[in-house]
C-alpha cells in the first residue's frame, strides 16, 4: 500500500501552500446560467484567493515551478492502483448524528467516482487508479475505524477565514500518513458575489482543501457534508487539480494555460447549465493549442460532467485521463 509519504513534494515545492474553497453538489433543479439566483448556492472561492496570492512574485515562481514539474512528468502514467488512507473527523455539537455507515458509504462513493464504478460505470471519463480506505491503524499503532468524533461548537458554523486552525487543532492525524477530512455542519463564508441582470448573485461555501499537499501541519479537506460530488471535487483539489474554468478561455498552450489539462475544454462560466443535455459553450478557443494536443479538433460545449466544474451537479460523473495523470503525478513523486 502506498502511504501519504509518497504524496509530498521535493524541496522545489517547499512552502507552496494554498487553500481552495469549493462547492456543495448542486441539485438537479438548479437554475440555468442565464437566470438570476436570489437564494444562496454553494460554490468555490479559490479563484478569488488565488488572485491575491499571485500578487506575490515568490508565490508565482513556486506555482510555475510546480506546474513545470508536472508538465514534464505527467506522461509517466501507471496502471498500479494507489491506495490512500483516510481519517474522517466529525466535529459538531452532536458528532454521533453522522453514523459510521454514512461515512463508509461516502468513502465507497468516493472510490466509485475515482474508479469509474458503481453509479459512474457508464461515465465517459477515466479510472484514475486512485482509491481511498478508512485507516485501520491510528497514529499510535492501535486499531481504529478511521472515524473520530468530537463535540465542539467550532464545527457548527465554521468561519473559513479565521477559524480553520482552531478546528484542525482539535484533532489531526499526521498529514504525511493520512488524508484528514474534517466534517462540519456549516461553513460560514461567501465564495462569489456579483451583480447580473439587475440583482446580486451570491454563493456560499461547501468545503475547501489544501493544494498541493506539501507537509503542512494542517493539510486536508474541510467539508460541510459527505456528498459524493463534494468529496470528489475537494479530493481533486487536494491531489493537485484546478477548476476546469481556471484561466477562462485562454488556450494558447493547454499544458500551461487554464487548468493545465489538455483533455478538458476551455471554460469561462461558474453558474449552472440548464440541463445535462444542453451544456453552454462559454469559450470558442478549444481548437487552439495544436487542437489542444489532439483532444479538441472542433469546438465543443463546456464539460459540465466534470467533477472540477460547476456546470450542473446532476450531470457530474467524470475525471478525464489528463486529470488522472496529474493527480497520479502528485502522489507518485517525492
Amino acid at each position: 500500500m502506498h502511504t501519504l509519504r509518497q504524496v509530498f513534494f521535493t524541496v522545489l515545492l517547499a512552502g507552496f501552500y494554498n487553500v481552495l474553497y469549493s462547492q456543495t453538489p448542486l441539485p438537479d433543479s438548479v437554475l440555468p446560467k442565464s437566470s438570476v439566483q436570489n437564494s444562496p448556492i454553494q460554490t468555490c472561492s479559490f479563484d478569488i484567493r488565488q488572485d491575491k496570492f499571485r500578487k506575490s512574485a515568490a508565490y508565482l515562481a513556486k506555482e510555475k515551478a510546480m506546474n513545470n514539474a508536472i508538465r514534464m512528468a505527467s506522461r509517466n502514467a501507471t496502471d498500479t492502483i494507489i491506495m490512500l488512507p483516510v481519517v474522517v473527523h466529525i466535529i459538531n455539537q452532536n458528532p454521533f448524528s453522522i453514523t459510521d455507515a454514512t461515512v463508509i458509504s461516502a468513502i465507497d462513493q468516493l472510490n466509485d467516482a475515482y474508479g469509474k464504478t458503481g453509479a459512474y460505470t457508464a461515465s465517459p471519463g477515466a479510472d484514475t487508479r486512485i482509491r481511498f480506505c478508512l485507516a485501520k491503524q491510528d497514529p499510535e499503532g492501535g486499531n481504529t475505524t478511521g472515524i473520530t468524533r468530537t463535540s465542539s461548537f467550532w464545527g457548527d458554523d465554521l468561519n473559513m477565514e479565521n477559524e480553520d486552525d482552531k478546528l484542525k487543532n482539535i484533532v489531526i492525524w499526521d498529514p504525511v500518513r493520512y488524508v484528514n477530512i474534517w466534517v462540519v455542519s456549516n461553513i460560514h463564508g461567501e465564495a462569489y458575489a456579483f451583480f447580473r441582470c439587475g440583482q446580486w448573485i451570491r454563493s456560499g461555501v461547501g468545503g475547501y482543501a489544501t493544494l498541493p499537499p506539501n507537509g503542512s501541519a494542517t493539510d486536508g479537506l474541510v467539508v460541510a457534508g459527505l456528498g459524493a460530488n463534494l468529496l470528489a471535487h475537494e479530493m481533486g483539489h487536494y491531489l493537485g487539480l484546478y477548476h476546469t474554468f481556471e484561466g477562462g478561455c485562454t488556450n494558447w498552450d493547454c499544458t500551461t494555460n487554464g487548468d493545465r489539462v489538455c483533455d478538458t475544454p476551455p471554460d469561462n462560466e461558474v453558474l449552472a447549465s440548464p440541463s445535462c443535455a444542453a451544456p453552454d459553450n462559454s469559450c470558442q478557443t478549444d481548437t487552439l493549442s495544436a487542437y489542444s494536443n489532439g483532444s479538441f479538433p472542433v469546438d465543443v460545449p463546456d464539460q459540465i460532467s466534470n467533477f472540477m466544474d460547476y456546470g450542473n451537479g446532476g450531470c457530474t460523473i467524470q475525471f478525464t485521463q489528463g486529470q488522472a495523470d496529474r493527480m497520479n503525478w502528485f502522489i507518485q513523486n517525492v
